[in-house]
């Protein structure tokens, strides 16, 4: 093959280095989250689950997969195992955008934070009453958030179980055994009002990441397919 060819076919390796990289990091993380949220597991009475660890590990491990096909063909000078990958990005590409579409529609329900925060409520309830893992995870919520209370926290002390009426101390930022807040020192705001916009900005900054992400697979599809191309003609003995 011709000094274009070779550069498409180095840069075809680079490009699935990196994105079996990347693969092996979003499986990673995703084994970290369940790990990690093992202990919450009572907390996904939410209806809308925090993140998606399974889903993770999935994509990560399919990426990498789709990455090695990448990799040994650009390597090989194979054509049947770049077709594949090619092929397997595309099949990639439409089950990214398949997602996307359901996600959006979903985000488009008009009853979704309403039904979030009905979830969120219950979780509250129990929070004195239920499982340890609702308590962590509320917990864990109200310090990253920086929230207090379903609706305040005035709530807390008359909350079910409560017979200290205590104000727990995440509501600012106290995570010793035993640790409790005062109302003057506790995070104003309300977890009614700021976890489901939280949660929201991250969504938007997670549909930025697969938009870019399905860029460069779009790239990687065109570099594919012309050392594909390359390929074939060198074996009909095509000088390109």
């Amino acid at each position: 093959m011709g000094c274009a060819s070779g550069c498409v076919r180095w840069l075809l390796f680079l490009f699935n280095f990196l994105f079996a990289l990347g693969g092996l990091a979003i499986l990673a993380s995703g084994v970290a989250i369940r790990v990690n949220l093992s202990n919450y597991e009572h907390f996904k009475e939410m209806p809308v689950s925090v993140i998606p660890a399974s889903l993770l590990i999935t994509i990560g491990a399919i990426i990498f997969v789709i990455a090695f096909f990448g990799c040994c063909g650009a390597l090989r000078e194979s054509y049947c195992m770049i077709i594949m990958f090619a092929l397997l990005l595309i099949l990639l590409l439409i089950a990214q955008v398949s997602a996307g579409a359901y996600a959006f529609v979903k985000f488009k329900d008009s009853n979704l934070k309403e039904k979030f925060n009905e979830g969120l409520e219950k979780s509250y309830l129990q929070f004195f009453t239920g499982p340890t893992q609702i308590k962590d995870g509320i917990n864990a919520m109200q310090g990253l958030v920086e929230c207090c209370g379903y609706n305040g926290s005035f709530e807390f002390p008359n909350l079910p179980g409560n017979d200290e009426h205590i104000i727990p101390g995440s509501c600012c930022r106290k995570y010793g055994n035993g640790d409790v807040c005062s109302s003057n020192e506790a995070f104003p705001s309300s977890c009614k009002k700021e976890v489901y916009p939280f949660l929201m900005r991250y969504a938007v900054i997670l549909a930025a990441l697969c938009i870019s992400v399905a860029f460069i697979e779009l790239i990687g599809v065109i570099f594919a397919f012309c050392l594909a191309s390359s390929v074939r003609n060198a074996e009909r003995g095509y000088k390109v």
